[in-house]
């Protein structure tokens, strides 16, 4: 049953939740609204808005309005926003009522890395194609999500901890590099994570243990609407049946 009641919401994710609405109620005839044209924009730009209502560097944005690193792209707190990634072909960042993203790029020995920073909130981040990027990293708090093909949600629940829920494809969790030095955790120690596992991590207590979401959390609503994530998942331990 739990298995069941799983897959229906994960083909309304697939069918509907990608684009989200993203309008400030989330209506059906928003739900059908593709990104804008990404093939020509400025220099130095790392996303796109696509859908819905919010501020970009404080500035309210419009459909198409260029998101460059370092800028925070917010949600209204009627509704969340979907944001394209011009570089990462078919993917796309949807963020929750009064959420915040930014974006940057860091250069490693091995290649360039795309840096989606929860600034707060919840996100859910579509990942088709990484692009030129060697890896596409989710960083919150806490906790650093390195993406591989997937799709998750996350939310920054606090200043303190964050949550991240894989829906499917694979992850790696790691806490961030300042936090596991600060906690005297030996670096390296990634989790991978398979289809619908969560996991939580905290500034003060590192990585919590691995449950199972026996809900799909949706991020349409207000931000007074919708429920914290971890609320919506109902996890369970991964050794119950």
């Amino acid at each position: 049953m739990v298995a069941l009641r799983f897959l229906c919401f994960s083909t309304l994710v697939m069918v509907v939740m990608l684009v989200l609405g993203c309008g400030g109620t989330g209506s059906s005839s928003a739900r059908v609204q593709p990104l804008p044209d990404m093939s020509q924009v400025p220099d130095g730009t790392l996303a796109v808005w696509g859908i819905g209502t919010g501020t970009a560097g404080g500035i309210s944005a419009l459909r198409g309005t260029p998101i460059m690193s370092g800028t925070w792209a917010e949600a209204g707190a009627d509704g969340p926003i979907r944001l394209g990634l011009p570089s990462c072909p078919g993917s796309s960042v949807i963020v929750a009522a009064a959420g915040a993203v930014s974006f940057k790029e860091e250069h490693t020995g091995q290649g360039k890395v795309l840096v989606v920073q929860m600034e707060k909130g919840a996100i859910q981040l579509d990942l088709a194609d990484k692009g030129p990027y060697e890896k596409v990293l989710v960083r919150g708090s806490a906790l650093e999500v390195e993406m591989v093909g997937t799709l998750i949600n996350a939310e920054r629940v606090s200043d303190q901890q964050d949550f991240v829920l894989l829906i499917h494809g694979r992850i790696k969790v790691r806490l961030k590099q300042e936090i596991a030095k600060a906690l005297a955790i030996i670096e390296g120690s990634d989790v991978e994570l398979t289809d619908r596992q969560t996991l939580t991590g905290s500034t003060s207590g590192g990585l919590g243990e691995i449950a199972v979401a026996t809900n799909r959390p949706q991020l349409i609503g207000s931000a007074k609407a919708r429920k914290p994530l971890n609320e919506q998942s109902e996890t369970k331990p991964t050794g119950d049946t």
